[in-house]
Formats: C-alpha cells, sequence, structure tokens
C-alpha cells in the first residue's frame, strides 16, 4: 500500500489520508452505489441480541473493502496520469466525478463478492458496526474506508478547516515531509515484524495480503502522531492539501515523497 495523498493537478488520486472523525456505516444504495452515513459516534446502542458476526470478522469485511478499493482507486489514477501525461487535459470536476463514479460502481461489486464470501447480508453488516461500534479497529478501519472516499470524491464529511493566512505553501510542505516520514518508518516496523516471524515472502497473496491490512492499521495513526507533534492537525493538514494541491512546489514535493516511500519498501522486498 502506498500511502498517499490527492494531487489533482498530477492526475495523482490515491489511498486515504488519515482517519476522519466519525466512523461510518457502508451500506448499499438502492441504485447500485454506496452510501455512507456517520451514524456510529462511539456511543453504544441498545441491541439485545449480539450479532451473526464477531468483531474480528467485521473488522477482517472491512479490511477487505478497503484495500480492494483502494486497489481500484490506484489502478485509475494510474490511468488517469497516464492519459494526462500523453497531453490530454482532464479538467478536475471531471476527474472527481470519474473517479466517483467508478468508485460507486466497484463498491457495490465488491460489496456484493465480500458479503457472499463472509455469507452475510448488508443488515448483518450493519448490525455489528453497531454492536462493536466503539471497538478501536473496527472505527479505525471504517474510519479509513471513509476517508478514502472523501479523497476520491472531494465530499468531507468532517467540519470544515480553514486555513490560516499564515500557514504557507512551504508549511504544509514540511508537515507532508513529516507525515509521510513517520507513515515510512511505520511500514518498515510492520516489514521488519513480518519478516521476524518467518513471512518474508510479499510475493505471496496470503502474505501481501496480511502485510497491507496490518499497513491500514498502523501508517494513519503513526502519520497522525507526527503531525500532532508538530502542531498540524490533520483536518488543517487536508485542508491545506485541497487549497494548495495545483502549486508545482506542492505537487513536485508530494510525488517525490511518494517516490521515494516507494523505493524505500521496495528495498525491502514489498512490491509495488
Amino acid at each position: 500500500m502506498l500511502a498517499s495523498v490527492r494531487n489533482p493537478s498530477a492526475g495523482v488520486i490515491g489511498a486515504a489520508l488519515a482517519t476522519v472523525a466519525a466512523a461510518g456505516v457502508i451500506v448499499l444504495r438502492q441504485r447500485s452505489s454506496v452510501r455512507y452515513d456517520s451514524n456510529i459516534n462511539g456511543e453504544d446502542d441498545e441491541i439485545d441480541d449480539e450479532p451473526v458476526l464477531s468483531v474480528s470478522e467485521t473488522v477482517e469485511i472491512f479490511n477487505e473493502l478497503f484495500l480492494g478499493m483502494q486497489n481500484v482507486v490506484a489502478k485509475l489514477s494510474q490511468q488517469i496520469a497516464a492519459i494526462q501525461s500523453a497531453g490530454q487535459k482532464i479538467p478536475d470536476a471531471q476527474v472527481k466525478q470519474i473517479m466517483t463514479q467508478e468508485f460507486d460502481r466497484a463498491g457495490y461489486a465488491l460489496q456484493k463478492q465480500t458479503y457472499e464470501k463472509f455469507d452475510v447480508d448488508e443488515e448483518d453488516v450493519k448490525e455489528a458496526v453497531e454492536y462493536y461500534g466503539s471497538d478501536k479497529k473496527l472505527r479505525a478501519v471504517i474510519n479509513r474506508f471513509k476517508s478514502l472516499y472523501e479523497t476520491v470524491s472531494g465530499n468531507a464529511t468532517g467540519p470544515v478547516v480553514a486555513v490560516p493566512d499564515d500557514f504557507s505553501p512551504s508549511d504544509l510542505v514540511r508537515a507532508a515531509e513529516t507525515y509521510f516520514s513517520a507513515m515510512t518508518e511505520s511500514m518498515k516496523e510492520v516489514v521488519d515484524d513480518f519478516k521476524a516471524r518467518g513471512e518474508g515472502d510479499f510475493r505471496n497473496p496470503a502474505v501481501a495480503q496480511r502485510l497491507h491490512a496490518k499497513f491500514a492499521e498502523v501508517v494513519n495513526d503513526a502519520g497522525d502522531a507526527a503531525l500532532d507533534n508538530v502542531g498540524v492537525p490533520m483536518g488543517l493538514f487536508k485542508a491545506a492539501l485541497e487549497k494548495y494541491a495545483k502549486l508545482p512546489q506542492v505537487g513536485t514535493t508530494l510525488q517525490m515523497l511518494q517516490m521515494k516511500q516507494t523505493q524505500e519498501l521496495m528495498a525491502l522486498g514489498v512490491p509495488m
């Protein structure tokens, strides 16, 4: 998994930036799309019976959904970037529309496939999310999925954050360097841990899936914590990315940080 940020001017719309404040529930729309309801706020609903799914199974379902959709977004982003590199300019609004429509289409198919794999339906998953709503791992993976959708669509579900006048593009670049460095170090620790357990064959699909699931579990927390340490809340970081993404010095830096991260992980034997 490449922990990436959205840069519309370069056609780079990647994986989830970070967790958002409220967890969300993904359920099927009636017209073959995906809906996000932010109705889980850490409060336990009064549910009499335990759900069909265990908390670990629920987390696994959302991990599969997140990783599958992340792969869809990455491939489509590469296709858009290739088109733009060939000289065909795609307006940002059209890029967002294409990405959102494909996210909905692929999300519907992937959700159906995943539910069939676990022999559950939409109601089973919704009940499990409500029942285990306070579980830290479940909230984290749902937040990652929700953040991925926000990154693709540009539709934020949290409060709007204004970028102060004294927060410059240079401040954003420094924050991005801190953010990527922390996430990359976190990913390296995961790789080292897998190797220490004898699971260093990352070309093995089963091992790769577990590795990426662990990446998804830890890297955003590491990035959040690093930003907090330098006094840049995630909401401000995301808002500044939206404001300054089209500036050449910002877009170039983000691409270089992504490339550096990829190279460091590949040097550890992780296919990218």
